[in-house]
Formats: structure tokens, sequence, C-alpha cells
């Protein structure tokens, strides 16, 4: 079964997207079915989110639906990437 992911950031392009492209990498070489989709923080804020985890760049994001939530700063630093990226797979593995 296909995971979600949404990635969000404050245009929905560049960090998001980057972030994006590392989580659908670790997953496909973890061997996790995921569509991952960067989205801005504007369209989070709408509602109708519906994904398995949210990475956010932004620290104050509320969670919607008892979705979990994971920050991606360590996704832009590359300090504590890899362990990032693990929480992201062992959610998505439930």
């Amino acid at each position: 079964m296909k995971k979600r992911v949404i990635t969000v950031c404050g245009s929905g392009v560049a960090t998001s997207v980057m972030c994006a492209t590392k989580i659908r990498d670790y997953c496909k070489d973890h061997h996790i079915d995921v569509e991952v989709t960067p989205i801005s923080f504007g369209q989070y804020s709408g509602g109708n989110v519906e994904a398995d985890v949210i990475v956010s760049m932004n620290a104050k994001i509320e969670s919607v639906e008892n979705i979990p939530i994971i920050s991606g700063v360590a996704l832009l630093t590359g300090i504590g990437q890899e362990q990032t990226l693990a929480k992201i797979a062992e959610i998505l593995k439930k």
C-alpha cells in the first residue's frame, strides 16, 4: 500500500522539494512505496490534508487529524539527516 508524505515550507517550492527528494530516495532504497508531495504553509493551513506523516520546516505547524509531524530541518542542514529519515521510514512501515 502506497504511503503518503507531505513536506511543508513557506513557499512549497525550494526547501520542501529538496526534502521531498531526499525522502523519496531514502524510501526507494528501503523498499517503501511512497508518494511525497511538497506544499506551502498556506496550502497546509487550508486543511484537507491527507498523509501518513508530515515533514515540516516550521516548528510552529499544528497537527491535523493526528498525523505525525516530523521536523525537516535536519534534511536541510544534513545534521541528523539519517536519523530523521529513519524516523520517517519507521512511521511509514506501521
